[in-house]
């Protein structure tokens, strides 16, 4: 459950992604990315930046005016 993939990127069979993950472009997903909250990228990806928190607001109410 929201899993960010960009561009071109590949994952093998039975390999699991932990929620709330981004895979940056052209990465090989070749294991399970476990850390939840976190950036992947690589050839095969690894993890860049765990922690990361993803906020949305749809209404644009968090912009500066």
């Amino acid at each position: 459950d929201h899993v960010l993939r960009a561009a071109h990127v590949r994952v093998l069979k039975g390999v699991t992604i932990a929620p709330w993950v981004v895979v940056g472009s052209c990465s090989l997903v070749s294991k399970p990315l476990t850390q939840p909250n976190a950036v992947y990228a690589g050839q095969p990806a690894r993890l860049l930046k765990e922690d990361v928190g993803w906020q949305r607001d749809p209404q644009g109410l968090d912009k500066e005016q």
